[in-house]
């Protein structure tokens, strides 16, 4: 009896065309991951270069001398960093930082419409994840594999 022969021609083909299909979307995951990695690091960027307190036009007169008094202190705390005590420099730093949220908060009030005030809700306790590191312009690349990768088991 005769065995039939196998012609491998067509199961090499789709091997083939299997393999090059794989190839082909490993090519685009890491082109599409290293274009997001790109737009992350840009973002991050802009995020840094921009100033810290972007306030709104339409504020009140007390409000603008209120901040006006906050970047008058702000230079005089700068100005005593050098000569002061640093326990002394940061405590009036920390006085500064709560009295800028303070007018944040007031800014935000009066530009804000009236709204329904809602009933407090208790406090939920703060959850610290851990910090996920930013990829600066300086630093090398993370790899794609291995040790380096951020998915990479710990095992």
């Amino acid at each position: 009896m005769e065995q039939p022969s196998i012609s491998w021609g067509p199961v090499a083909g789709a091997a083939l065309a299997i393999v090059l299909l794989n190839l082909t979307g490993m090519l685009w995951l890491g082109v599409s991951q290293e274009r997001a990695r790109a737009d992350i690091a840009q973002l991050a960027r802009q995020v840094r270069e921009t100033p810290a307190s972007s306030a709104p036009a339409d504020l009140s007169p007390e409000l603008k001398s209120l901040r006006e008094s906050l970047d008058t202190l702000a230079a005089k705390v700068d100005g005593l960093a050098a000569t002061a005590d640093p326990k002394a420099v940061a405590r009036l730093a920390a006085e500064m930082k709560n009295l800028s949220n303070r007018v944040e908060a007031l800014a935000a009030v009066k530009a804000a419409p009236a709204k329904a005030v809602k009933p407090a809700q208790p406090a939920r306790p703060a959850q610290t994840a851990p910090p996920r590191p930013i990829i600066e312009d300086d630093q090398p690349p993370r790899p794609f594999y291995g040790p380096g990768y951020p998915a990479w088991p710990g095992y």
